[in-house]
């Protein structure tokens, strides 16, 4: 389904990944979370679920010209970001020297209340989030062999 007029952008790192996905792996495979510098700089957030509601939502959401909603319902230090994952999951947090070059204390400032009113609800909170995260992960998965035997992998 195509609707005149929507459209998106990705962005990503391609040198040093998200800080959530580093985080997230790091602390599962049991190492500590490495944060750059003193981890004061704040990035926007969505949750997963709330993004997709947001697309479904806006399929049917009445355009008045040109409008740009940024899709983002949090804005988090990435120190908290590496505490929030450290309440889920006991790691060790250790802040090192930035190899990036920018501002310490840079907050991204941005506008979201149209994209709140487009969303329609309530956003998930991104603490409870990363738990529910980490516990998928971390759970076992049983798969089925030919031999009959059950074999537990972790995602």
């Amino acid at each position: 389904m195509k609707k005149d007029g929507l459209v998106t952008r990705f962005d990503t790192d391609a040198f040093f990944g998200t800080a959530l996905n580093r985080f997230v792996k790091q602390a599962i495979d049991g190492e500590p979370i490495t944060v750059y510098g003193r981890g004061q700089q704040q990035k926007p957030f969505i949750s997963l679920e709330d993004c997709v509601h947001s697309i479904i939502n806006a399929i049917d959401y009445p355009v008045k010209g040109h409008e740009i909603m940024n899709q983002v319902t949090d804005n988090v230090s990435i120190d908290d970001l590496a505490h929030m994952i450290n309440l889920a999951t006991d790691c060790k947090i250790e802040h090192i020297e930035n190899p990036r070059k920018e501002k310490e204390d840079f907050k991204m400032k941005f506008d979201n209340k149209g994209f709140l009113k487009l969303l329609g609800r309530k956003p998930k909170k991104m603490v409870d989030e990363i738990r529910s995260m980490i516990c998928w992960l971390t759970k076992p998965k049983i798969s089925d062999t030919t031999t009959s035997t059950f074999t537990f992998t972790y995602a």
